[in-house]
């Protein structure tokens, strides 16, 4: 091929990609807005700057407040946001399943994973150098991640993303092996999630995230990491993170196994657009 030859086909080439996006820029702006949930300590930071990157102020609704509190959302927040319906894309932010219905759209979700164990590890470790954060002092006077987690300070280190994707919270405070929860919450990721990616498959994920709502940037920012080096944990403090999120790791090993393979069908039988990317990558 000659170079002209390969001028005219990158020309050829970028046109296509752009007729492309705008092809299905005009999709998804008929479609409800996607809800994706930020759940703590899985690169949803990161993520978070692709958001921004991707669609412009009018077009996204960040919340990371207690705007759309189940029982007590903000009035004035639920206002703007109607004002401004036909023109969201997305709404993003430390959501949990069922804030559709606090915003009256389609339940049409997505959200990133993480393996459990890492996940409470990076979330003690954020609140250790978090000076705002309530358990800061704790911390900081010497209460180990062992004794945190045991101690159950905080729904954030005890199956925290079973919670989030399970939807309204169960009365009777911390669970730590709870089938019915387990279940609402793969019910949930069957009927009404588009995309369930992984930490550690992170670079698929946005690939799936570019292609589905033709995303220029396919390459995502490491933000909001911990800056020092860490050397691990020990069997004991392991076990104790193991014991009080093992909702979570059934829920993350069905993610990662396939479990969701049946989403696909379930979700394009129902609405004409849907998909799922699995959890293995495949």
């Amino acid at each position: 091929m000659s170079m002209t030859d390969r001028k005219v086909a990158r020309v050829v080439d970028g046109w296509g990609r752009y007729l492309k996006r705008l092809y299905l820029r005009a999709k998804i702006g008929r479609r409800q807005p996607l809800l994706f949930l930020h759940i703590p300590k899985c690169a949803g930071t990161s993520f978070r700057a692709l958001v921004e990157a991707e669609y412009r102020p009018s077009q996204r609704v960040l919340s990371y407040g207690d705007e759309l509190d189940f029982s007590r959302p903000n009035e004035t927040f639920l206002r703007e946001f109607r004002s401004r319906r036909n023109e969201i894309q997305i709404v993003y932010g430390h959501l949990s399943f069922g804030v559709h219905q606090v915003l009256e759209v389609s339940p049409y979700y997505a959200t990133i994973v993480r393996d459990p164990v890492e996940r409470v590890v990076s979330q003690y470790r954020h609140l250790a150098r978090d000076l705002a954060s309530t358990f800061y002092p704790l911390i900081s006077s010497g209460l180990s991640m062992k004794d945190f987690v045991a101690g159950r300070y905080t729904q954030m280190t005890n199956n925290h993303m079973t919670r989030i994707l399970a939807g309204p919270p169960i009365d009777g405070g911390f669970i730590d092996l709870a089938p019915e929860l387990l279940e609402r919450a793969k019910s949930n990721i069957r009927r009404y999630f588009a995309i369930v990616g992984t930490c550690d498959q992170l670079e698929d994920a946005v690939r799936e995230f570019a292609n589905r709502f033709a995303w220029r940037n396919h390459r995502i920012p490491t933000l909001n990491a911990a800056p020092e080096a860490f050397n691990g944990i020990d069997d004991l403090t392991r076990d104790v993170i193991v014991e009080h999120n093992r909702v979570d790791i059934a829920l993350y090993d069905w993610i990662k196994t396939g479990g969701t393979r049946e989403a696909e069908a379930v979700c394009n039988q129902k609405s004409g657009y849907w998909s799922h990317r699995n959890g293995d990558g495949t």
